[in-house]
């Protein structure tokens, strides 16, 4: 509420997904692809939070395994 749907703005979840990537017990992050009208590359648009997440997990000596449906 007061805000744009996650749909839209993905500030939220960017943050979920790094505070998840630093997390020692996490070596799985699932995500929820949902292909819509409100942004026309989805992959291109996740790929640098993505990328940044496993960089997060490598640097500390782990390996984070990302999935997406």
């Amino acid at each position: 509420m007061g805000r744009p749907h996650p749909m839209i703005d993905f500030n939220l979840r960017n943050k979920r997904i790094l505070q998840e990537a630093a997390d020692g017990e996490t070596a799985v992050i699932l995500l929820d692809l949902v292909l819509a009208t409100a942004h026309t590359r989805p992959g291109a648009r996740d790929r640098a939070v993505l990328k940044q997440a496993q960089d997060i997990a490598r640097r500390a000596g782990r390996h984070l395994v990302l999935a997406t449906s």
